[in-house]
């Protein structure tokens, strides 16, 4: 498991760590031991081990308190001994927030240090949850000997002080512990000033303070102000120097353009100017204004020369020979002059050709030697036989730290701290080993790489040397998705904290679909659903607005005219919906009656045999009689009829040619329905559930064949027997809902809400809820009151309907052998986290029982519901070892706990009856008092068969 020592004097440190708890009680367990050579136990993931080890010399009292949320403390202390160093142990797992370990002297033992006087501090260490730690650690807190140790480097001041370390103070303590804000080297306990760097501490005036920070005289070119020397350099100026003033130095020269020999200009004064040969412009005049002339030089081109600028010998292809230079010097400027040339060969030397290389000299020009031999020129004038011998060994490749590569001689290789690669090899020839740094990769991580490997992967190099832990890698960014269904490109974290969905690194919002948010839609029959703005657009509905609901939306259907059949055709201004429920002729929104709508393009509609009136077609289809046409007259619709059977065998009187436009059987003329011509089985009411819920007529057979819901023979649709066994059906997370009996909605993979209820106000998407506790069990109650607790927690992990606020309801069910005993709340009964205690002991139940604990999260906002639950296991009283019954074994377990003899986290744990934080013989006695207890009234025998 991961391990950490700390080291710790007479100071406050400041440790944090992360702490999960499994334990049975909702507390922090901790124990000292003297035993040397004590193992650690293993720690789970959720628990912390702390070990303590004194070093002081002298017998140290440790006290540890523990701080929770709910702000209760508890406290526990040991004295751990002098004798056998790092013998001491303490064993932690918490769900504490904080712990203080302080560790004073109990007894100086007639030590005659002043460190060691009776409740001197001698460590002082805070443990914070949430920060560096993690479950499964181990920490080690070292109460130190007299020395003290402030760097924390495990050698005391004193020793490091005698040893050299600086101590400019003389307080005992090294230099490198104290401040230095300004990085000079010199601590602000020494500093004449410590504000800015000033490693030389010049003081002229011996008054105590730095030059660095003695202001004086400032010359610029806008006047003299009084500034300290970084001030004034930051400002352009001129220092004059410490404590100078402005009058003494005087008002500054005016300045102006200063043309210089190379063509340049510069700001300058005029004597500035005259002192670098330059010529003066004027007071006040700007180089941009000032028309400075370019200096000239002899220009060599073929075998003329030539007095001009740089710039013309350029555009004449020719050899500038240098700024002042001219054609009419002593000297041709033009002559090409040769010197000795160095260049690499093969040189057999008594070996094999070509094992040794060595240099050959010629007299060439500089071009020739360098161009057409790769070699190295020695100067205008020299020779091969000059000596030192001008061709010595060749220098080398050489690799420096940094990866670049130099070719030089070995000794300024070598003096340079390289490496060099071999006389005469070239840098071209090598590869030098390349440092890495940091590098950033594109998906924000970091690794230490080569600059080229990291362009390489697309990263971003941060320097030689540098490493992950300093550098800031900028983090790559993603379509963030809004609640508002908007989209903003964003880091993963911003996007979190905006409370977004991410949808990748490296996505971007332009080819992203982000789900849209939804509100109540009323429709233009007075309908209402949840849709998004857009699909309510689209089904010409009127949107409510985002996250809206159709449960607080009232909604008004439309109205317009509607033809009907009646004793004729009439009109009247209804809803689309009643329109339909009429079986008429819905004309549109906003129509009216006005001008006889109904007796439009009118025709002979045909009421099977039985009447006919001119009516439109459409309206003729809807009422399900038989439009003859335009043209055609009523007197061809009285033609004899019969019994006419459709495809669901139910019956019509309907003439012939009526029947087959209902692709039904015509059974003849004059033939009646019976009630028996359609079917040899006997009928009764079925529930169709395909388009909405109706109910037909016919055999058992027929309808189960057609998936529907058969509802007994002789039943009649007269009574609407579907619609008494209905309820809302909803389908998905509430994505929609119909009315159906709880069969069809069964068969259909729907969710049945109960007869009776309503789509509008049943069929909300569910919330997703997870329940847990951090407790595998607690301990059943004595009669006296003792108990454990049980903390329950609940989470919102999705919620369709973006609830900004939840309720809470948690219920305990009982198991079904538990004859009595009820959890009791003790806090947050109504609150996403509750603790309840243990049912107090009627009776026994030796194996153990589990209880489930269920709660119910409401949206406050919108009203929909998640539940989810979590099991809480009731043990025997003080039944440390888990086998069902409170005994002498578990009295004996925890006498052997006290004693140090068993450090088993988890026996440990249970071991800690009453939850106090501490094994002590209370709970011993409390085990004790349980195996005594035979009947369970509390006296005399805990352990049934």
């Amino acid at each position: 498991m991961p391990s950490r020592r700390f080291r710790a004097v007479v100071l406050s440190l400041t440790i944090a760590l992360i702490v999960g708890s499994n334990s049975g009680c909702d507390l922090l367990a901790l124990l000292f031991g003297d035993g040397a050579g004590f193992p650690i136990p293993g720690l789970g993931s959720s628990s912390v081990g702390v070990v303590v080890v004194n070093e002081s010399g002298v017998d140290a009292r440790v006290e540890a308190r523990f701080f929770f949320s709910d702000e209760d403390v508890r406290v526990s202390d040991r004295v751990l001994q002098a004798e056998g160093l790092g013998s001491s142990l303490a064993l932690l797992q918490t769900v504490a927030e904080e712990i203080k370990v302080i560790a004073t002297i109990e007894d100086n033992d007639g030590a005659e240090s002043p460190l060691f006087q009776t409740g001197a501090v001698l460590l002082n260490v805070t443990l914070r949850l949430g920060v560096d730690y993690n479950g499964g650690d181990t920490i080690t807190l070292v109460i130190p000997g007299p020395g003290e140790d402030c760097d924390l480097n495990g050698q005391p001041d004193a020793e490091q002080i005698a040893g050299g370390a600086a101590d400019c103070n003389e307080n005992g303590q090294p230099d490198v512990c104290e401040l230095d804000d300004d990085d000079d080297g010199v601590i602000n306990a020494c500093d004449n000033c410590p504000a800015d760097a000033n490693a030389d501490q010049e003081d002229d005036n011996n008054d105590g303070v730095g030059n660095a920070c003695t202001p004086g005289a400032c010359v610029q070119s806008v006047g003299c102000t009084i500034e300290t020397a970084a001030e004034c350099s930051s400002l352009g100026g001129s220092f004059q120097g410490p404590g100078t003033d402005c009058p003494t130095v005087g008002e500054p020269d005016p300045m102006g353009a200063c043309c210089k020999a190379d063509g340049s200009c510069e700001f300058l004064t005029l004597a500035d100017c005259d002192e670098i040969e330059g010529a003066y412009q004027g007071d006040n005049v700007l180089c941009e204004d000032a028309d400075c002339p370019l200096p000239t030089g002899a220009c060599c081109g073929g075998e003329s020369c030539s007095d001009v600028t740089f710039q013309e010998c350029n555009s004449l292809e020719g050899s500038y020979q240098g700024d002042g230079t001219s054609c009419d010097d002593e000297l041709d400027p033009c002559f090409v002059p040769v010197g000795a040339c160095c260049f690499i060969s093969n040189i057999n030397n008594g070996l094999a050709t070509g094992d040794v290389l060595g240099l050959e000299c010629l007299e060439l020009e500089a071009f020739l030697c360098v161009e057409l031999f790769n070699g190295t020129f020695q100067g205008v004038g020299t020779t091969c036989f000059d000596l030192p011998d001008p061709c010595a060994p060749p220098p080398g490749a050489c690799c420096y730290l940094n990866g670049t590569c130099s070719e030089e001689e070995l000794f300024n290789c070598q003096k340079s701290g390289g490496t060099f690669q071999g006389f005469g090899v070239l840098c071209s020839e090598v590869s030098c080993p390349q440092p890495v740094g940091a590098c950033c990769l594109p998906n924000g991580e970091c690794a230490s790489k080569t600059e080229l490997s990291c362009s390489t992967d697309g990263g971003t190099y941060q320097g030689n040397f540098t490493d992950c832990v300093s550098a800031m890698c900028p983090q790559p960014m993603g379509a963030c998705c809004m609640p508002n269904g908007t989209c903003e490109n964003l880091t993963e974290m911003s996007c979190s904290f905006d409370k977004g969905f991410y949808q990748g690194n490296f996505t971007i919002c332009t080819s992203t679909m982000c789900p849209q948010p939804t509100g109540a839609c009323c429709m233009p029959n007075g309908s209402c659903s949840n849709e998004t703005e857009v699909s309510c657009s689209d089904m010409s509905g009127d949107y409510q607005g985002d996250f809206t609901s159709c449960m607080f939306s009232e909604c008004v259907p439309a109205t317009g005219a509607c033809c009907q059949i009646g004793e004729g055709v009439f009109c009247e201004v209804v809803s689309i919906n009643d329109c339909e429920s009429f079986s008429g002729l819905f004309l549109g929104d906003g129509t009216t009656c006005e001008g006889s709508p109904c007796s439009v393009d009118t025709g002979s509609c045909c009421a099977f045999g039985e009447y006919c009136l001119p009516t439109p077609e459409e309206l003729c289809d809807i009422a399900g009689f038989i439009f003859l046409g335009t043209d055609v007259p009523c007197s061809a619709c009285f033609e004899p009829t019969g019994a006419c059977c459709d495809s669901k065998d139910a019956c019509f009187q309907l003439s012939e040619n009526d029947c087959s436009g209902i692709d039904g059987t015509y059974y003849g003329d004059d033939t009646i329905c019976d009630g028996k011509i359609c079917f040899t089985e006997p009928m009764g009411a079925c529930c169709d559930g395909s388009e909405g819920l109706f109910c037909y007529e016919t055999t058992e057979l027929n309808c189960i064949e057609f998936g529907d819901q058969w509802l007994g023979t002789g039943v009649s649709c007269d009574d609407a027997p579907c619609d008494a066994i209905a309820g809302a059906c909803c389908f998905g997370k509430g994505d929609f809902c119909v009315t159906l009996t709880e069969q069809l909605c069964s068969s259909q993979d729907g969710s049945f809400f109960g007869i009776g209820t309503d789509c509008a106000l049943d069929c909300l998407p569910m919330i997703d809820v997870q329940a847990s506790t951090p407790q595998d069990y607690v301990y059943e109650n004595l009669a006296m009151g003792t108990n454990c607790t049980s903390t329950l927690n609940a989470m919102v992990t999705a919620d369709p309907m973006s609830n900004q606020s939840y309720s809470y309801s948690w219920s305990i069910a009982a198991p079904a052998d538990r004859m009595g005993g009820t959890f009791t709340a003790v806090s947050g009964e109504d609150t996403a986290s509750a603790v309840f205690r243990a049912p107090l002991r009627p009776a026994y139940s030796p194996g153990g029982m589990t209880y489930i604990a269920t709660v119910t999260v409401t949206g406050d906002d919108f009203g929909n519901i998640g539940t989810a639950t979590v099991p809480i296991t009731v043990r025997v009283l003080g039944d440390v070892n888990g086998d069902g019954c409170t005994d002498s074994t578990d009295v004996a377990m925890i006498s052997d706990v006290i004693d140090g003899e068993i450090t088993d986290l988890a026996i440990i744990t249970a071991a800690d009856i009453n939850c106090d934080g501490a094994n002590t013989a209370a709970d011993q006695q409390i085990a004790f008092s349980v195996a005594n207890d035979f009947d369970g009234n509390g006296t005399g025998g805990a352990c049934n068969p």
